[in-house]
């Protein structure tokens, strides 16, 4: 009987921490959605807000859901959840470093040179042609009649032979 009521103990105040980190979840986003909408809040500290309201429901989460506490049973999950936020923190910090780089080492597209159109005719010192798909074909035959190549190939004005779907690269005839 004893073992009964331990366990219905046991049970009952595993309940009371879901419902209690339930609660705690509803009233945080309750109060993140009136942050984002109302003009109580000072606007420049609405992000800052929104950031600590999220971050305080993840701990919500952390301790009352997914039972990460500082008992010496808990060390693996730590580790692989500190491992999980490195992981997290490389790929937002790397991908934020790249297009931050990215964005620097590109002039504007007003500041860009054309590049040189090349009809899809083109052929390389080596004699082999390579035709892009039909739809560019079509999209560029307008321009075909005008334009100038890069120095390593030269172009044809004829229109080359007829279109496959394929990719491969076809040997272009010798001109005598």
């Amino acid at each position: 009987m004893r073992m009964k009521r331990d366990h219905q103990g046991r049970l009952a105040a595993r309940l009371l921490g879901y419902c209690v980190g339930f609660g705690l979840a509803i009233l945080m986003t309750a109060t993140s959605f009136f942050i984002a909408g109302t003009d109580l809040v000072w606007q420049p500290s609405i992000p800052v807000a929104l950031v600590v309201l999220a971050i305080a429901q993840m701990g919500v989460h952390l301790v009352f859901f997914i039972h990460i506490t500082t008992d010496p049973d808990n060390t693996n999950n730590i580790l692989a959840l500190a491992f999980g936020l490195l992981i997290v923190f490389l790929v937002v910090g790397g991908s934020l470093w790249i297009m931050s780089h990215l964005n620097q080492n590109m002039p504007p597209i007003w500041r860009r040179k054309p590049r040189p159109f090349c009809p899809i005719s083109c052929t390389t010192t080596t004699g082999l042609v390579s035709i892009g798909p039909l739809e560019s074909a079509l999209r560029f035959s307008s321009a075909m009649s005008g334009g100038s190549c890069p120095s390593s190939l030269t172009c044809k004005e004829e229109n080359p032979p007829a279109f496959s779907r394929s990719r491969r690269p076809y040997r272009a005839r010798k001109e005598k």
